[in-house]
């Protein structure tokens, strides 16, 4: 009987570091592409120098969660993000909407990957 018990208390366990985990990623991932969308907004409003200043703390922020991110997602798609993040600030001008339009969809994208990857290991 107390076998039953202590099996049934070991999978709560692990049910809830699973979920609380799933919404870590979650949380990281919903901060990034708010911040991105909000970035990608200022440029398309012609607010070219806020839109690189966006760009560049988003780049930063999500640099800082990958730290925690990386325990829960593979390395190379956090590497692929970062560099995408990194890039984006340098194409917030306006004779580059549409390179602009293209990395940023790309950055979105990665991001679906990431949360993806995190919910295929389980």
């Amino acid at each position: 009987m107390k076998r039953n018990l202590y099996a049934v208390l070991l999978l709560s366990v692990l049910l809830a570091v699973v979920y609380g985990s799933g919404r870590a990623v979650s949380g990281c991932i919903g901060q990034t592409e708010q911040e991105l969308y909000v970035a990608y907004r200022l440029a398309m409003d012609g607010q070219y120098p806020d839109a690189a200043e966006a760009y560049r703390t988003t780049a930063e922020n999500n640099r800082r969660r990958s730290l925690v991110l990386c325990l829960f997602v593979r390395r190379s798609l956090l590497d692929k993000i970062n560099e995408t993040l990194a890039t984006l600030e340098h194409y917030a001008l306006p004779d580059n909407p549409a390179d602009l339009a293209v990395e940023t969809a790309r950055a979105f994208a990665q991001l679906e990957q990431l949360e993806e990857s995190f919910i295929a290991v389980f």
